[in-house]
C-alpha cells in the first residue's frame, strides 16, 4: 500500500508505504485469488470513508503550495469520491475532471487485456484532458 493519511484525535495521522502478503496459492488458484481480493476489500471497507482524511490533507497541500505563490490543481482520473467536487467547489481550490465512466467497467477498451492497468487509449484521453488546463 502506498503512504497514505487517517484522520485521528490529533488530525492527520500519516502512515507509511506497506505491503500486503499474498495468501497460500494466490497466484495459482482463482478461487484462493477471489478470496483474498474479497477480504481485502471487506477489510478496507470497513475503515469508514476516507473522504475525510483526503479533504484535509488537500487543504494542507493546497495551503502550502499558495503560500509558496505557486498554483494548486487537482485531476481527477477517475471515480471521484462522493462529496469531493462539491468539497474542491466549496473551498475554491481549482481541479479538472477527467473521468472516463467506460474505465470502471469490468473488461474495458481502456484497460491492458480488458481488465488490467489503464492501456494507451486511456493514457492518451487523460493526456488530453490535462492538456485542456490552462
Amino acid at each position: 500500500m502506498p503512504p497514505h493519511v487517517r484522520v485521528g484525535k490529533n488530525g492527520l495521522e500519516y502512515y507509511g508505504p506497506d505491503s500486503i502478503s499474498f495468501w497460500p496459492l494466490e497466484s495459482r488458484s482463482a478461487l484462493v485469488a477471489l478470496l483474498a481480493n474479497a477480504y481485502l476489500e471487506l477489510r478496507l471497507r470497513n475503515q469508514g470513508s476516507q473522504l475525510p482524511a483526503t479533504t484535509s490533507l488537500i487543504e494542507q497541500m493546497n495551503r502550502l503550495v499558495v503560500a509558496r505563490r505557486n498554483r494548486f490543481l487537482i485531476v481527477i482520473l477517475n471515480r471521484p469520491p462522493k462529496g469531493l467536487v462539491p468539497f474542491l467547489e466549496n473551498k475554491g481550490i481549482s481541479y479538472v475532471n477527467c473521468d472516463n465512466p467506460a474505465f470502471d467497467k469490468m473488461s474495458s477498451e481502456y484497460h491492458l487485456g480488458g481488465i488490467g492497468h489503464p492501456n494507451a487509449t486511456q493514457n492518451v484521453l487523460w493526456a488530453a484532458c490535462n492538456r485542456s488546463v490552462d
